[in-house]
């Protein structure tokens, strides 16, 4: 039996390796922005432990994706940024997939608008950050 054949990707052209160039140079350019605004500030979670990092981190994507809170947003940008400035990866591998899952728990939640449904909703959601929570603890320990 002979192994199925490989085809290679097309070489890019000068303008799609343009256009990468220039998305390339845009998030370098908000990275740095983003760490200079939080170094100007004072790097207010460099003092934070570890799990506690990680916590907040949690918490505030939950917040934000979940809860659609924004005005977390410039806090989730700190946290991320400390991430990067401790060489650290944020917790998302164990966050991503139940975010997912709560998202279309959460459509078919606001097509239906029940005031109950959404009050267990937001439990469940606080319940799902305490889990993600105590199993990134227990992973770290």
């Amino acid at each position: 039996m002979s192994k199925p054949i490989r085809r290679r990707a097309p070489t890019p052209d000068d303008a799609q390796q343009e256009l990468v160039r220039r998305i390339t140079a845009q998030a370098e350019a908000r990275t740095l922005r983003r760490v200079r605004d939080y170094l100007g500030r004072g790097r207010p979670l460099a003092s934070l432990p570890l799990l506690s990092l990680r916590a907040q981190w949690i918490d505030a994507s939950v917040a934000i994706v979940l809860r659609e809170d924004r005005s977390r947003a410039k806090e989730f940008d700190d946290l991320e940024t400390e991430f990067d400035l401790r060489g650290l990866e944020t917790p998302i591998h164990r966050v991503l997939p139940e975010l997912t899952r709560f998202a279309r728990h959460l459509r078919k939640a606001k097509r239906n608008p029940d005031p109950a449904a959404l009050d267990r909703f937001n439990d469940e959601l606080d319940a799902l950050c305490d889990r993600l929570m105590a199993e990134d603890r227990a992973a770290i320990d």
